[in-house]
């Protein structure tokens, strides 16, 4: 991800571009601001997301752990102090992405609370279709 900033001349950015082309990468160009934005979503708040579920689980809970509970925690094992900084250096677009995410889990919450079966498989459809671009 290449984040050209208005300072920066085209024939820099070309440059920079043509660099990262040469070793065989892929380059996306786009705004500091959409970077940061980016991240906050698809880096920041799951480590954030997988620390939070990782302290639900008391030491009486260890032997139910299973692989869903090991595979979701597993980036919460990440440096406190790397992640500490890296929250606070983008926390604007962190906070942004915790809000949507939390009204997420209140359609979760009010789905399944109402025993909205409809909702709640519509969201899980939802959520399969979004995981499933991944592959």
């Amino acid at each position: 991800v290449v984040t050209p900033r208005p300072n920066n001349t085209r024939s820099a950015v070309n440059r920079i571009v043509t660099f990262w082309q040469s070793l065989g990468s892929k380059i996306m160009l786009t705004s500091p601001a959409e970077h940061d934005a980016a991240l906050a979503v698809t880096s920041h708040l799951p480590h954030l997301v997988a620390a939070a579920l990782a302290e639900q689980l008391a030491p009486s809970l260890v032997p139910f752990a299973a692989t869903g509970f090991r595979d979701t925690t597993r980036i919460a094992a990440g440096s406190p102090e790397l992640w500490t900084a890296i929250f606070q250096s983008n926390k604007g677009a962190v906070l942004d992405a915790l809000t949507r995410f939390q009204g997420t889990l209140d359609l979760y919450r009010s789905a399944i609370d109402s025993s909205d079966e409809r909702k709640l498989a519509r969201l899980l459809s939802e959520a399969r279709y979004c995981r499933q671009l991944l592959d």
